[in-house]
């Protein structure tokens, strides 16, 4: 994951966390729980009981310990905790986008990776491409439309570089239903 540092740290503003509070609940929202126990290894702890108290009364988690005990894995994001992260954490969009995109296509019958690329500079440039322009939206909606209708023809990579989601929005805009040049490959 690359992270904008300006926009992480405007983020901490705007919702009033520390550090480790985000870091606290990046790991709950990525799922990612062993990663407590290494913040733990290295700094002694994660959170001081204000931390924790803080993120309750605010609604960010769950609390599942019982009263007086604080054992870390038995804390649950709340919806307002996981809306946090999908609205406010613009970098989370370029993952999303890497996640949405098949993994495996089928050319000529042959089964071919479709994400075989760097994936850590195409998040790079999908945030500066996309996300920084206000794009992420648009390019998702036609994104889904391709792989529910079969239009996905060519690695993730080339898929962005060329821009397909403007090829797929004019189609779609000007056209019922056309055969594109690359679906012959997979006829």
């Amino acid at each position: 994951m690359i992270i904008d540092l300006e926009r992480w740290v405007k983020f901490l503003q705007k919702t009033k966390m520390t550090p480790s509070q985000y870091a606290f609940l990046a790991i709950m929202y990525e799922k990612k729980f062993k990663l407590i126990y290494s913040l733990i290894d290295v700094n002694g702890k994660v959170l001081t009981k204000e931390e924790v108290h803080d993120l309750i009364d605010r609604n960010y988690i769950y609390n599942w310990n019982e009263s007086g005990v604080f054992a870390l894995d038995q804390f649950e994001l709340t919806e307002q905790g996981t809306e946090m992260f999908e609205k406010n954490c613009d970098w989370a969009s370029a993952e999303e986008f890497i996640s949405a995109y098949p993994k495996w296509l089928f050319i000529h019958g042959k089964q071919v990776a479709a994400r075989s690329c760097d994936l850590d500079e195409l998040e790079r440039q999908y945030y500066q491409k996309v996300v920084k322009r206000g794009q992420h939206r648009r390019v998702m909606d036609q994104l889904h439309w391709a792989i529910k209708n079969h239009k996905i023809s060519m690695g993730i990579e080339k898929w962005f570089a060329s821009r397909q989601w403007e090829a797929l929005e004019e189609m779609r805009d000007t056209t019922g239903n056309v055969i594109l040049p690359a679906d012959r490959e997979l006829q």
